[in-house]
């Protein structure tokens, strides 16, 4: 990967949630790694309905791995003992 990065999620003050990103660009592909400790993020096929973004808290979560699912070529996401990766890969 080009380039590597690592940091604390916005509005963790425990410190508990470290990631660690990388990625890799050329002129036909671009790759992203996102390695973090915590729980899986889900990639659903369908967009959470306007009404569930105003009710349910975890829809923002749901809006974000649906976007990330649509725009996104290929995804693989593994999750082991609350230790994850996230790849992404988009055609360019």
């Amino acid at each position: 990967m080009g380039r590597l990065r690592s940091g604390q999620s916005p509005g963790d003050r425990d410190n508990r949630t470290r990631f660690t990103t990388g990625t890799r660009f050329d002129k036909l592909n671009m790759d992203i790694a996102i390695r973090y400790s915590g729980d899986t993020l889900p990639f659903p096929t369908h967009c959470p309905s306007e009404k569930e973004i105003m009710e349910d808290e975890t829809a923002m979560v749901n809006l974000s791995g649906f976007l990330i699912r649509h725009y996104a070529d290929a995804i693989h996401s593994v999750c082991k003992n609350g230790e994850c990766s996230i790849s992404i890969h988009y055609d360019h």
